[in-house]
């Protein structure tokens, strides 16, 4: 708490915090009761439709009260806990295919676009770019309001996202890419800086714990040639993708490129995870999933 009281000094802010327990705080309902010095200070708590199931249902274990003299305001953090739900033995597998234009795409056709994103972040961009150029006092005070803004937007669109897929009925494992280490691999400029201010990980942390708390899964596999292989026939080559457009060379087949890619997140976990003496019952949980690839 001292660490974080300095930090928010050098900012020109300063914020206390308090550590509450079931001992010195206690929840009746909706109303919260807090020990401080002189007597116990009581409040009636105004509780989002979102979280009505957790406040209700879940135990409440621990609190943080928190004073920002910045805004003059008061926060209260509310900690709970629960037992892990049980995991559903039942449904499918679902890939999910992260990108640049399109955040999320599903194997099963979904398509969450990005377009409203990248608008904000060009308009952040050189918004930045004019106050840079300024250097004025105001203008700094100024970048900072906009850094904190822009994160709060992308991290509303993750979580929006990653809400609607965890919501899905009849799904039991979300497949993902690993995605990790990407990066590290060097690329011309602008690539660089799209993929810099990609919140891949974010959109992944918060399926994970929203699927999880729902008894579902999350899944990985090699992010290698999932744009360039066909999910009909397996074949793979360079040139099958052109932007958004998937063309298989081999068999014809024609689909959205995020799609396609999805597809093919979906059965490379499905034939992961299957044993080895039973690829054909895999083929029957996903027709078009096969072992043939072509380097």
């Amino acid at each position: 708490m001292r660490g974080q009281a300095r930090a928010d000094e050098r900012r020109g802010w300063r914020r206390y915090a308090l550590r509450y327990d079931k001992r010195t705080m206690t929840k009746r309902g909706q109303q919260l009761t807090l020990s401080c010095i002189g007597k116990r200070v009581s409040l009636i708590l105004d509780v989002p439709d979102y979280f009505k199931e957790i406040f209700e249902d879940w135990d409440f274990c621990a609190a943080t009260l928190t004073y920002s003299k910045h805004s003059k305001q008061f926060w209260v953090r509310l900690v709970f806990e629960t037992d892990e739900p049980p995991q559903q033995d039942e449904g499918k597998v679902l890939g999910v295919d992260r990108g640049l234009y399109h955040i999320a795409s599903t194997s099963d056709g979904q398509l969450n676009s990005g377009s409203n994103v990248r608008a904000n972040q060009r308009r952040y961009l050189y918004n930045r770019k004019k106050l840079q150029q300024k250097g004025t006092r105001s203008a700094k005070r100024r970048l900072k309001a906009m850094s904190g803004k822009e994160k709060r937007f992308m991290r509303d669109c993750n979580h929006c996202i990653s809400k609607k897929l965890a919501a899905l009925n009849g799904v039991k494992i979300y497949a993902l890419e690993d995605l990790s280490g990407i990066r590290n691999q060097r690329r011309n400029k602008k690539l660089n800086k799209w993929i810099s201010s990609w919140s891949f990980y974010q959109l992944e942390q918060f399926l994970t714990y929203k699927a999880e708390a729902k008894g579902k899964q999350v899944g990985y596999v090699d992010a290698r040639y999932t744009s360039q292989k066909c999910s009909r026939c397996k074949q793979r080559h360079s040139t099958n993708r052109h932007k958004s457009r998937f063309h298989c060379k081999t068999c014809g087949f024609k689909a959205h490129a995020d799609i396609n890619a999805s597809m093919n997140i979906r059965d490379d976990y499905i034939l992961s995870t299957t044993p080895s003496g039973s690829v054909e019952q895999a083929s029957v949980n996903a027709p078009y999933v096969s072992t043939r690839d072509s380097g």
